[in-house]
C-alpha cells in the first residue's frame, strides 16, 4: 500500500481509503450482517488501509467503533461527519457539537482524526463559517477533534462555489469534493488552490 498526506493534516494516510457510506453502507443497506461488515474494515487494515471515513448520516458508525476498537488508535485515521440541518433548519454552533459527541459515543472514540461539515451549499456557507466553526475550534482546543473538514454538495455544486469561499479560510484543513469522469471542474478551480495552500 502506498501512502500520502491528508491535506493540511500532515496525516500519513493510505492512498485508497474505505468508504463507508455509499449505497452499500458497509454491506447494510443489503442486510449483511453486522459482523461481515466488521470483517471487511478489519481485512481492509490488513491490506494496508488505514483510512476509514464514515459519517453520522451514514449509519456505520457504531460498526466502524466496534471494527477498529481492537486496534491501536494510532494505526488508523477515523474521518466523520455531521449533517448540517436538522429537521430542514441549519443548526447552531451548539447542535453540531452535539453531533461531534454523539459521532464519538458511537465510535467509541475520545478524539476524530477528521471531523467535516457534511454536504455544505454555497447558501449555507457563511452560517456554517461563521455559527458552526467557531463551536468546533473550540472543541479541537479540547482534543475532540483533530481536524476540520468541509465537504460539498457535489451533484447540487458542480462549479464548486462552495469551496471557492471555503478555500480562502484557514479553519479548512481537509476539503471532500465530486471529481470524476463526469465531473472535473476542480481541476480548473479547486486543484490549483489546495496546491497553492499546501
Amino acid at each position: 500500500m502506498d501512502y500520502t498526506s491528508l491535506g493540511k493534516t500532515g496525516l500519513k494516510v493510505s492512498v485508497a481509503g474505505l468508504g463507508c457510506g455509499g449505497s452499500s453502507r458497509l454491506g447494510k443497506s443489503q442486510g449483511r450482517p453486522k459482523e461481515d461488515s466488521i470483517a471487511l474494515i478489519r481485512r481492509a487494515f490488513e491490506l494496508g488501509v488505514n483510512f476509514f471515513d464514515t459519517a453520522e448520516g451514514y449509519g456505520t458508525e457504531e460498526i466502524v467503533g466496534e471494527a477498529i476498537g481492537p486496534l491501536a488508535r494510532d494505526e488508523v485515521v477515523i474521518s466523520t461527519k455531521s449533517g448540517i440541518r436538522r429537521d430542514g433548519d441549519l443548526i447552531s454552533g451548539d447542535q453540531v457539537v452535539e453531533s461531534l459527541e454523539a459521532s464519538l459515543r458511537r465510535l467509541q472514540l475520545d478524539h476524530v482524526d477528521v471531523f467535516h461539515l457534511h454536504g455544505v451549499p454555497p447558501s449555507a456557507y457563511e452560517h456554517v463559517r461563521n455559527e458552526m466553526v467557531p463551536a468546533l475550534l473550540r472543541e479541537k482546543e479540547k482534543g475532540k477533534l483533530r481536524h476540520l473538514g468541509v465537504t460539498e454538495t457535489g451533484p447540487n455544486d458542480h462549479r464548486h462555489l462552495m469551496l471557492e469561499k471555503a478555500l480562502e479560510e484557514d479553519c479548512w484543513e481537509v476539503v471532500m469534493f465530486a471529481f470524476h469522469m463526469l465531473n472535473q471542474n476542480a481541476r480548473q478551480s479547486v486543484f490549483p488552490k489546495t496546491l497553492d495552500r499546501g
